[in-house]
């Protein structure tokens, strides 16, 4: 009998230890975990990889004039004058204190970029579960995409991250009620609308889905007349999100100037550029999956599929993503009729489309194996992003204003006139070409016969840089008639950038 006793307490000592119910949860959420962590290191990576490859195109130059002030509050003064949400540039101010090389201007975009994949695992761990987040996580990392905007010294990497953020903090704060959660969902919205004014449609349709998941929570009670209604209870934290909303306007007020400014420069103004109002949605879905069309009409029938199966489980809030979703897809399609729109204004929407797409996968993960499911879809992600993804690192430079100012410098004698047309390209051609050095002048003049006239008597050659922007900032033809009739296509030129020499051959456009 002790013989046995003691060859059974020597087999307890090397069996496993037992494992309690509650600590399953916290082993298979620490695999989650470890698993958001890797795709976040990718994340970063890809991110930071051929940061500086890309030379500086017009908006990103303007980012880096913007940001050449002494102070931030003249910094926030430029970006109102530019019509601009400031904070992105409030935000390069800082980092140019370190220097003004492309990598350190793209530096924020992409350190957002980065960061934006693990808010969209909550955001879609909210919604369904942590399957879902994981897998979201991937579509986002290696979205080319979300990478191009997380490469670009612009506010749109930054203002993704913060809307990503509100609309966590908004499922969350919906389950919760916490007074916290919601003051850091109106700390989000402030965020994302003082970097980017067109976060503000996303910010409405919040609102309206606030009021939709708390449908059940309005009661009314008639009199006895049966004419007048009063309520008689309201949704337990509308105290609180309420609160969260007075914070976040509390916080947008410094900015809403800049906003009001912003809104009235665009609708006076008339635009010969853009996308057409039903190309929108088109656009918007084949960008966010990987710029491939059966790719693009599979993730929307996954995101259908997504919207079902949340349905199945809580009808407000399948309704509610539906409004955060298209309401601002819905704006942008009018507002495409006043301003030039481009799909980038609203990239922040990349973050719920995609956590749809990886709900039916998640519950398809868990069919396949509970355990390695989600990593075999991951690799299917990786898969499937590896041709799109050295499309995009090897792809040729647009606008290289880099080789093209070498060629300028090879081209042009001191004492030389260079003139960019528009003007505005001046902003990227400076960045590269240092005039003074070269003992050249930059001319400005107005694109009209005066303007042009001005430089027929100037000593030293006259060198035109030309964009296509020509068109958009004299839709009356005349300069590209002038150029056509009095210059001639010098080889210096690359590929979207033209050099002209003063002469009476001619060229087209």
């Amino acid at each position: 009998m002790g013989k046995g006793s003691k060859q059974m307490r020597e087999l307890a000592k090397k069996a496993p230890p037992q494992i309690e119910p509650g600590q399953t949860e916290n082993i298979i959420s620490n695999r989650y975990y470890l698993g958001l962590a890797g795709i976040f290191i990718v994340g970063v990576f890809l991110r930071l990889f051929e940061l500086a490859r890309r030379p500086l195109w017009l908006d990103e130059a303007s980012t880096n004039y913007l940001v050449t002030q002494p102070d931030l509050a003249a910094v926030f003064t430029a970006a109102s004058a530019d019509h601009h949400a400031p904070l992105h540039f409030m935000t390069i101010w800082f980092v140019k204190i370190f220097g003004s090389s492309e990598f350190l201007l793209r530096l924020p975009s992409a350190i957002a970029g980065a960061f934006t994949v693990i808010v969209i695992f909550f955001i879609a761990k909210e919604l369904y579960n942590e399957e879902a987040g994981i897998i979201s996580a991937a579509f986002l990392a290696f979205s080319p995409f979300h990478i191009l905007y997380s490469q670009e010294a612009r506010m749109y990497g930054m203002v993704v991250l913060f809307v990503a953020l509100a609309i966590w903090m908004f499922f969350r704060a919906a389950r919760t009620g916490s007074l916290w959660d919601w003051l850091f969902f109106g700390a989000s919205c402030a965020l994302a609308f003082s970097t980017h004014f067109y976060s503000a449609f996303v910010i409405v349709a919040l609102i309206l889905g606030y009021f939709i998941l708390r449908s059940d929570e309005f009661r009314i009670k008639r009199t006895q007349d049966g004419e007048n209604t009063i309520p008689v209870s309201l949704p337990h934290d509308l105290k609180n999100f309420l609160a969260g909303l007075a914070f976040a306007g509390v916080l947008v007020l410094p900015v809403m100037g800049s906003f009001f400014g912003q809104s009235g420069y665009f609708v006076s103004r008339s635009f010969n550029w853009g996308l057409s109002m039903w190309s929108i949605p088109s656009e918007t879905f084949l960008d966010f999956s990987y710029y491939i069309e059966f790719i693009a009409i599979l993730f929307v029938c996954l995101m259908l599929v997504g919207f079902v199966m949340i349905w199945m489980q809580k009808k407000q809030q399948a309704v509610a993503v539906a409004v955060i979703l298209f309401v601002p897809m819905g704006i942008s399609l009018y507002l495409s009729q006043i301003i030039p729109f481009n799909v980038r204004y609203h990239l922040y929407l990349i973050v719920l489309f995609l956590a749809l797409v990886a709900i039916p996968l998640a519950y398809l993960s868990r069919k396949i194996n509970s355990r390695h499911g989600a990593l075999l879809i991951i690799g299917a992600i990786l898969a499937l992003s590896i041709i799109p993804l050295l499309s995009y690192y090897s792809a040729p430079l647009q606008e290289d204003w880099r080789t093209f100012s070498n060629n300028l410098r090879e081209t042009t004698q001191p004492g030389d006139n260079i003139a960019p047309l528009p003007w505005y390209i001046y902003l990227p051609l400076s960045y590269y070409y240092d005039n003074s050095s070269d003992g050249t002048f930059y001319k400005n003049f107005a694109l009209d016969e005066s303007g042009f006239l001005s430089l027929e008597n100037t000593t030293g050659s006259v060198y035109y840089v030309v964009t296509w922007d020509i068109t958009a900032a004299d839709p009356t033809g005349y300069s590209v008639q002038y150029l056509n009739e009095h210059t001639a296509k010098m080889p210096g030129g690359v590929s979207g950038i033209l050099l002209l020499k003063k002469s009476h051959n001619c060229f087209s456009l």
